[in-house]
């Protein structure tokens, strides 16, 4: 009867033994692939970011070259017929002379806002 009890205790100690291998291994297979997908979430990232930029830039110089555009049609109409414009109660016109009468403070205007996205 000991003898099989001696057994027994060998047997459930090697399992014992097996069992920590097993988990120990698990774990280490389980942190090794947390730590892959946070690798492959941070680039992720990293590229939508840069991709973000990218867009922005894009904008930017499409939407400067379109106040470009806007102010000078908008200096062109004015000049040809100046009288046209002296009203200052047509609010569409004094905001378009607030945004566009002065080429300066429009780029300057548009650099602010490229750098506010950037941020």
């Amino acid at each position: 009867m000991i003898k099989h009890v001696e057994d027994l205790e060998d047997q459930l100690m090697e399992n014992e033994m097996l069992l920590q291998d097993a988990l120990q291994d698990s774990t280490t297979k389980f942190k090794d692939k947390i730590k892959e997908f946070n690798g492959e979430i941070s680039k992720k990232t990293q590229d939508f970011m840069q991709y973000v930029l990218e867009q922005c830039a894009i904008f930017h110089e499409g939407i400067k070259q379109h106040a470009m555009v806007e102010q000078a049609a908008f200096m062109a109409a004015f000049e040809e017929n100046p009288d046209e414009f002296n009203d200052n109660e047509d609010e569409d016109f004094m905001a378009k002379l607030d945004v566009l009468g002065e080429k300066e403070a429009m780029m300057t205007h548009l650099d602010t806002y490229k750098e506010f996205m950037e941020n």
